[in-house]
């Protein structure tokens, strides 16, 4: 599959009956330098990292500090008027009608929230809200700005305290390109069917809520087995988060 995807490695895991019965790495981490990947290999998380500012939205609900069908714009400032009818819970389940600012922004350029929000807002709504599902990136970086304001602390602080730590997800992470992180995988891009080292991006933009997280698969098999023994969330928060979305 990797020679099949010309992907340079790949870590695996199997879980079975609650138990870790297979981890491995697959080809190179690095490609320069051929460092074999391993199970400790620590990759960009992508998209999956959702999952975790998700997780995040549902336990800073949990603890009142607003309800998942709340406006959004009641609990982060600096929203547009286009959004007033923006629940959180839309955000979650990409139906708010948020569309992607690529076009508008700078990916090589540090932004501030204030700053991201203005160009959020300049972008129109795809559909009124809750009546039709458009994937948002957006949408998950806004919902890591409600947890900041809202939890008091930087969301990825949060994340650490609340989530990688509860579920012994030892090496779980914010991207940081400045800290030294062990096992660390380099990053590439296919272009015409040749490898090159990824684009570099701005540090702000690599650690908003849509999926810029460092792991590698053996953190992504504590969360499993934390979440099967209800860790850091309750069976309650679970059956939210599994419940059938419009």
């Amino acid at each position: 599959e990797l020679a099949r995807q010309q992907i340079p490695a790949a870590s695996v895991a199997v879980v079975e009956h609650g138990r870790l019965v297979h981890a491995a790495g697959y080809g190179m981490a690095n490609v320069e330098h051929q460092v074999p990947a391993t199970a400790e290999t620590i990759y960009q998380s992508g998209s999956t990292g959702k999952q975790f500012t998700a997780a995040l939205v549902l336990l800073l609900a949990n603890d009142g500090r607003f309800g998942l069908d709340d406006p959004i714009a009641r609990h982060l400032p600096g929203t547009p008027p286009s959004w007033a009818n923006i629940t959180i819970r839309q955000l979650l389940q990409h139906i708010s009608g948020l569309a992607d600012p690529y076009e508008k922004l700078d990916f090589t350029r540090d932004y501030t929230e204030a700053e991201l929000l203005a160009i959020d807002g300049q972008i129109p709504l795809l559909a009124e809200p809750g009546t039709r599902f458009s994937y948002s990136n957006m949408g998950y970086h806004v919902l890591g700005f409600l947890c900041s304001h809202v939890g008091g602390a930087f969301y990825g602080e949060q994340l650490a305290q609340r989530i990688f730590g509860p579920a012994g997800m030892r090496t779980a992470r914010i991207i940081s390109e400045r800290a030294l992180v062990p096992h660390r995988a380099a990053g590439y891009e296919l272009e015409d069917g040749r490898l090159l080292n990824q684009t570099w991006v701005a540090p702000s933009l690599n650690t908003t809520a849509d999926g810029s997280i460092y792991l590698s698969v053996l953190d992504f098999v504590a969360w499993d087995l934390a979440l099967t023994q209800g860790t850091p969330l309750s069976g309650d928060l679970q059956a939210v988060m599994r419940a059938p979305a419009r």
